[in-house]
């Protein structure tokens, strides 16, 4: 009954130190997983703002180059060059860009004092309005500020394109520069957060610009239910980070408002995002379950042997306690024994002592007796004998004394 209880409570003590270190374990490892996924987040919004910025410094070449070609331009119009002089700056502007940036720069072109001129020498087909294109309406309807057109394909290369433009001062002549969008999209497609998502480039009407899967290029997100929740909350710009669901996965979306209304977003599935980290947390779930089990087991093997070694001291104890027993009991039973012996020893040296009280009252009264016959004898009976004489009756006094000596001599 004492062990049964024992042991109850040895796994009552056991089962709360486990449901403590559950819930230690769970307040710590929660707040470790949330600290940690807000790294990542965070992690994920630097990633993705870095993207943008390359994006977006990329553009920005295209930028500056038709601003210095715009001023440059400007300058000789003001010093009256004809559209011979323009174009051949323009074709040698071309080339230099060409050779600073790369061939997605495909060449300075516009409509100038009334004619088309082209610095990559392209010649427009028969009925070609430059004053119909997209490019140059934009940029008058800008009055003057540069501008950044919407994707479309070149008549030129077949490429989708961008074009900056910008209105010089006569408010007549517009200046362009096209640029493909393959390196936007070649920056676009490594927007993997680590293979665990995808990026791609939207404008504010919902056109996707670049896309890390190429077929999605082209397409409208907006009024998508897909897109939907995702687009409103690009566009508010009120979080660069926001979990979404897309194609029914929990996903983590990044962006970023660039040129033009241009937004970059990279949108990486949850489950990938934060693998490493659950595993990282399980790990160490496993290994505090590992050492509370180590512990326990070294417990339940510490107690075996405490009560081992417990039950063998009780077992001495008792083996002891039987011998104390038995060796009292037999020095008990010696010490009885002694004390009958010393008894009857004592009662057999009384005994003797009486016997020789005995003895000697016996040798004392013979002594006497003797004692007394022999005064008898030597003292009175002579004096007996004389006063028997005097009376004259000796013979019978003799005779009597004779009879009474052989008497007492026998």
């Amino acid at each position: 009954m004492k062990k049964s209880t024992g042991t109850r409570q040895f796994l009552i003590a056991i089962i709360l130190i486990f449901l403590l270190q559950a819930i230690m374990l769970a307040v710590i490892f929660s707040s470790f997983y949330s600290i940690g996924a807000n790294d990542i987040k965070e992690l994920g919004v630097s990633n993705m703002k870095s993207q943008a910025a390359m994006v977006e410094n990329y553009l920005n070449r295209g930028n500056n180059v038709l601003w210095f070609a715009a001023e440059s331009v400007e300058h000789l119009m003001k010093y009256y060059a004809g559209n011979d002089e323009i174009l051949g700056y323009l074709t040698d502007a071309t080339g230099q860009m060409q050779k600073q940036f790369d061939a997605n720069f495909t060449g300075l072109y516009g409509y100038i004092n009334g004619e088309y001129i082209d610095g990559s020498g392209w010649e427009p087909p028969e009925g070609y309005d430059p004053t119909d294109r997209s490019w140059y309406r934009e940029a008058v309807e800008a009055g003057g500020e540069m501008i950044v057109s919407d994707p479309y394909v070149d008549a030129q290369t077949g490429e989708v394109v961008i074009s900056f433009s910008q209105m010089l001062s006569d408010n007549k002549s517009v200046l362009s520069l096209d640029v493909i969008l393959n390196e936007v999209q070649n920056i676009t497609e490594n927007m993997t957060m680590g293979n665990m998502g995808y990026g791609f480039i939207v404008d504010s009407s919902g056109l996707v610009i670049a896309h890390y899967n190429k077929e999605e290029i082209g397409k409208n997100y907006s009024g998508s239910t897909q897109w939907d929740e995702l687009l409103s909350i690009v566009y508010s710009e009120k979080t660069n980070e926001s979990e979404v669901i897309i194609n029914n996965e929990l996903c983590t979306a990044f962006s970023e408002r660039i040129v033009k209304d241009w937004y970059v977003v990279v949108v990486a599935n949850n489950e990938l995002l934060f693998a490493n980290l659950r595993n990282q947390l399980l790990i160490g779930i496993l290994m505090s379950v590992g050492i509370y089990l180590v512990i326990v087991i070294f417990c339940v093997v510490s107690i075996k042997r405490i009560r081992k070694a417990e039950k063998s001291e009780q077992e001495s104890m008792e083996q002891l306690r039987q011998s104390v027993t038995a060796s009292m009991t037999q020095l008990r039973q010696e010490n009885e024994h002694f004390v009958d012996r010393h008894v009857e020893a004592i009662d057999n040296r009384r005994a003797v002592e009486n016997v020789q009280r005995v003895l000697h009252f016996s040798y004392f009264f013979i002594a006497l007796c003797e004692f007394l016959r022999h005064l008898l004898i030597t003292i009175l009976w002579p004096n007996i004998l004389n006063i028997f004489n005097r009376c004259g009756d000796e013979p019978a006094a003799v005779q009597t004394w004779d009879s009474c000596e052989w008497s007492a001599t026998e």
